[in-house]
């Protein structure tokens, strides 16, 4: 048997608590800036270059490790590099692969154990990281990658067939970013090349949109965003010439550019990082800059000094739970730097014995609260610290998620229903945890759900702005990210609810708000259906009985559930669920049992939940949420009870 990684455990206690407690090293092999750091079903996958960069040896490949101990749980050994990996339930089973490139120039599909899905050769290497989307809205996951012979591709998710390929003037070493930049319910793909060229093709055929030149090649990652809230998304990339340059995503004109001081591979990220309620565009350069630029005009806000230049992308978080937004940038010597976000002065910085290229990722992984920063470096090892605290999170990985689409999409004006803004009560801060599920998109098993997954974020906005909820008690899951198994992390007997809940239970209040499809059994069992379950077995979704009883021992002060789904088995436009259903005529959930459990439901027996297409929200949603907004304050006490609620 092959050797895998030497595991390296390293416990410190450090004296600030500001400072993140360095938990755990392993070993991992060379982590240059083509791999990637990956939340994975609670633990991390990881890329690595092996023992030397270009030579095939035997810590080539990806590593699947355990968050809490840095543990190696598996070892896929490529042949030769791996470069970047990407991540995402590929299949609609509800359990997630991981895509990899190597300099075998294969792309490899991994299965959650680190078996092989499928293999698809390519010509030239494939240093180019995965990103995964629906591109043609099938309810199917496609892959895309590029090549360093100019050709990039999009793959099928389920077994890697080619659906389409372009070939670009130059090579392509950097991820594209996929999305819907017009608006207009075509997935785009952007991309930028060795021969200064910067591509948007149609996402469904490959076919080309626009291109344009600037001043060198293209080595950086895009990233994509409203920045300056007219509705419409901008990207942002940069060149090998030190250029940062913002282009109108719909038809590829530049609308500014700034100058650093050296060449840019940094790929950028973007957030309010300083709660004015504008995007900021965060980007280091080879200059030994960090820059905090406007992201409507490109104005510079602030720049950081650097010991040496910066190559991995920065990372925005609240790490501390004080309300501020931290930048955790890294340079290519190994210093960290912990800034803040509004001004980029430093509040504490450290330094490893490797240098940092990889970018970090900031999640956390075990649910106990504080985010965990995983950190590689170019020394072969990797490291975990803890943070102090686990508040918002902004641009936490490379290119914003695991399936590294680049895009940051929030609701835009145009979409805005009038009870999409929640109003802001500054004096409701309350003990309490809020859980938001919303699945619009089922993948292969089921259809959609249409507007759960605006159901779960607009709520998720109330819980925190109406009910109370501190921001770092919030949980939000929508579309692919609620499969089963987070169902599991989330109401498991230590999971996160209970986690939180058992710091104080008797003062604690309890949300959960559920949009999507639901399902009765045979047996007049009701199940909520989670993303990749599929309907027509209840023994894959997650049952309403199971839910209720790990709610149950909780012993929280109050409990409250909203569910915006039938179990008749229809969905939302009348589809059919379940194949061959007799329809069961079902009695109502009885809002006051089971005792100490409030649950309001959209629809009982054989009624079906609607949406309100006009509102862009499920029926029952909207009017909740009017009702939160103060419609339901029958005697203008500026307090909602649950009985004026349900009237």
């Amino acid at each position: 048997m092959l050797p895998i990684a030497f595991l390296i455990l390293v416990f410190l206690t450090l004296q600030a608590p500001e400072v993140p407690a360095d938990y755990w090293e392993s070993e991992v092999g060379i982590m240059d800036r083509v791999n990637s750091i990956m939340p994975l079903d609670g633990s991390i996958a990881v890329t690595s270059r092996g023992g030397e960069m270009w030579k095939p040896d035997e810590m080539d490949g990806v590593y699947y490790i355990d968050v809490d101990s840095g543990k190696v749980i598996w070892h896929f050994r490529t042949k030769g590099d791996a470069f970047g990996c990407g991540s995402a339930d590929l299949d609609g089973d509800g359990r997630m692969e991981v895509v990899i490139g190597s300099r075998d120039q294969k792309v490899t599909c991994l299965e959650g154990d680190g078996k092989v899905k499928w293999q698809v050769e390519t010509k030239g290497y494939p240093i180019s990281t995965p990103t995964i989307a629906d591109l043609n809205g099938d309810g199917e996951m496609e892959v895309v990658i590029g090549t360093t012979n100019g050709t990039i591709c999009s793959l099928r998710g389920s077994d890697g067939a080619v659906i389409w390929r372009f070939k670009a003037e130059g090579g392509i070493i950097a991820s594209p970013a996929v999305g819907d930049l017009e608006g207009d319910g075509v997935m785009d793909v952007v991309f930028g090349d060795g021969k200064r060229f910067i591509y948007k093709l149609r996402g469904d055929t490959g076919l080309p949109v626009w291109r344009i030149k600037v001043d060198d090649e293209v080595d950086t990652s895009p990233a994509a965003a409203d920045l300056d809230g007219d509705g419409r998304m901008e990207l942002i990339t940069a060149s090998w010439g030190g250029m940062v340059y913002c282009l109108n995503g719909g038809s590829g004109e530049i609308k500014w550019k700034f100058q650093t001081g050296g060449s840019v591979i940094s790929s950028p990220s973007l957030g309010d990082i300083d709660r004015d309620g504008k995007i900021e565009v965060v980007i280091g350069s080879m200059d030994h800059k960090l820059y905090c630029l406007e992201g409507s005009s490109g104005k510079e806000k602030w720049s950081f000094q650097a010991e040496s230049p910066i190559i991995a992308s920065p990372i925005l978080g609240d790490l501390d739970e004080d309300g501020v937004v931290e930048v955790v940038a890294c340079d290519r010597e190994g210093d960290i730097y912990i800034l803040s976000g509004p001004d980029g002065k430093v509040e504490t910085s450290s330094l490893l014995n490797g240098g940092i290229r990889a970018t970090p990722l900031l999640s956390d992984l075990n649910g106990d609260g504080r985010f965990e920063l995983i950190l590689g470096d170019d020394k072969g090892k990797l490291r975990r610290f803890d943070t102090p605290g686990g508040g918002k999170l902004i641009w936490a990985q490379f290119q914003f998620d695991s399936s590294n689409t680049g895009i940051m999409s929030p609701l835009t004006d145009a979409d805005l229903a009038d009870v999409d803004l929640p109003p802001k009560l500054p004096w409701m801060k309350r003990e309490a945890v809020s859980v938001s599920i919303g699945i619009s998109q089922y993948g292969k098993y089921a259809p959609e759900a249409e507007f759960a997954d605006r159901d779960a974020i607009v709520f998720a906005e109330y819980a925190q702005d109406v009910l109370g909820v501190p921001e770092e008690n919030l949980y939000l899951l929508v579309n692919e990210k609620a499969n089963k198994g987070e169902f599991d992390k989330l109401f498991g007997e230590r999971g996160w609810i209970s986690r939180r809940v058992n710091i104080n239970p008797s003062q604690t209040d309890v949300f959960i708000f559920y949009s999507g499809h639901g399902i009765t059994s045979s047996n007049s069992k009701r199940f909520l259906v989670p993303y990749g379950s599929d309907p027509n077995y209840p023994e894959s979704c997650y049952s309403f009985e199971k839910l209720i009883n790990s709610l149950r021992k909780l012993k929280a002060k109050t409990i409250t559930i909203f569910i915006d789904a039938c179990f008749s088995g229809m969905g939302r436009k009348g589809e059919t669920l379940v194949k061959h259903a007799k329809w069961l005529v079902l009695p109502p959930i009885d809002i006051e049992t089971p005792s100490g459990i409030t649950i309001f439901t959209s629809s009982s027996g054989s009624e079906i939940s609607l949406s309100y297409p006009q509102k862009r929200h499920g029926l029952f949603t909207y009017y909740l949420l009017k009702g939160l907004k103060g419609e339901a304050d029958e005697d203008g006490d500026f307090k909602v009870t649950v009985r004026e609620l349900f009237k």
